[in-house]
Order: structure tokens, then sequence, then C-alpha cells
């Protein structure tokens, strides 16, 4: 039930990977998914932008990766909702040249360092993408990583339109529009089971920055793509 991204070229400074449409919504954990993709509304083509993200996710085999994973499967097969890797969006919304986005994260990767990056707790909020999610360390190192990203895209003339107005770090455990009851009692069954990890008793090492195009008007995320994912290699 998870979508596999797997590197076939490397160099020093990235990992080249083929660009691939990640199927989040592709998943034979669910056969009541087929009816969520086929919804028109999911999916507007006309409304399609050019638009890229940076996240970092964890190890794909560690034990965190698997055990989210598994979550946000289980989660979404739950409530009809769509599958999706665990990942911590370090940046959204960047619009300009492909190019311009690509150094900016080659330059982020050759100087930042590898982290720990921490849970805290478990909320629900009123967008798509921010149903039910994990919020992760605000003093943590992804927020210095969000904000060096920041100024690499703009020292690049690329335009940053992030969806909060001040950046809120989390892990998303499930995409879509619930109610205020279901989202509370997913909420309540994450911090049982996730209690272990969370208040910043545990999370996960991010060793890469992935580079995805990720336009958000595209529900579905069919649309969604892998560009590479650059080694994080640097000491900051």
């Amino acid at each position: 039930c998870t979508t596999n991204i797997q590197g076939r070229k490397f160099s020093l400074s990235s990992i080249e990977l083929p660009r691939t449409r990640l199927p989040f919504h592709r998943s034979s954990c669910s056969t009541r998914q087929d009816s969520i993709t086929s919804n028109k509304q999911l999916r507007n083509p006309t409304n399609m932008v050019d638009s890229f993200s940076f996240w970092v996710m964890p190890e794909k085999n560690s034990d965190m990766f698997s055990r989210l994973q598994s979550r946000i499967n289980q989660l979404a097969e739950e409530n009809s909702t769509l599958p999706f890797e665990p990942h911590v969006t370090v940046l959204a919304g960047i619009n300009g040249p492909e190019e311009a986005v690509m150094s900016a994260a080659a330059d982020l990767a050759a100087n930042m360092a590898p982290r720990q990056y921490n849970f805290t707790n478990v909320q629900s909020g009123k967008m798509y993408f921010q149903c039910v999610y994990i919020l992760m360390d605000p003093d943590g190192p992804v927020v210095a990583l969000h904000n060096a990203a920041k100024k690499a895209l703009i020292d690049r003339g690329v335009n940053v339109n992030t969806p909060n107005p001040v950046y809120m770090p989390h892990c998303s455990m499930v995409y879509g529009e619930l109610d205020d009851l279901t989202k509370g009692s997913i909420c309540s069954g994450l911090e049982g089971s996730e209690s272990d990890v969370l208040k910043g008793q545990g999370g996960f090492t991010g060793d890469s920055l992935y580079v995805l195009r990720t336009d958000g008007s595209d529900l579905s995320m069919e649309s969604w793509e892998l560009l590479k994912t650059f080694k994080l290699t640097g000491s900051t």
C-alpha cells in the first residue's frame, strides 16, 4: 500500500531519480477509493499550475516509516480517503522555473546536515491537505531548513506562496474533508497509539531533501511527481 521512490543513479551531491508520477491513490488497500478518485472535482486539469514542494521523509527501511505508513493506510481505509507516503513538507507553493528550483535545492542540500525531526502532538485542521496531522517541534531543525529553503528560492527570484502565513511543520496522517467529530476521533486514536513518540519523545532522522511537482489544486494527487532527491551533506 505504499508508493515506491527508488534512486537509480548516484552523484556526490544528489541522488538522481527517474521522474515518476506518485500514484498515492492507487492503493490495493481499499476498493472504496475507486469512487473517490473518479470524482472529477478532485482533479481539474484546467486549473493545474507548475508548482513545486520540498519534503523530508523517514528512511524507507526504517521502523518509523513503516509505522507511519501503516497508520496512514489504515486511516485511509477507515475513512475512504487517499493514502500517501509519510513526509514533512519543508516548503510548498514554490512557483518558478524548474532550473532555479533545482539550483536552490542543490545549494540547500550541500549546506544542511541530516537532523532528527521530533513529533509533538496531534491536531486537525480545516484544509484538505491539513486534515489530521502530527505537529513537529516548532523550535526544531525543520524550521531552520524551511527558512533556508525560502531564502535560497527568493534569492533566485522564485515566488513562494505558502498555505499558512506562519510555517507549521507537521506530518500529515489524513488528507480529506471530514467532519469535526470524525477528526476528533482520529486525533484521540493517534494520541493513544502514538503516545510513545509524541511530546518530543520520538520522530525520525531525515537525511535527504525531496523535490516534487505538487499542484495543490489536484486533490487526487494524480499529477504529483517526484523530480529529484538530494542527500543532505552539509554541516548546518
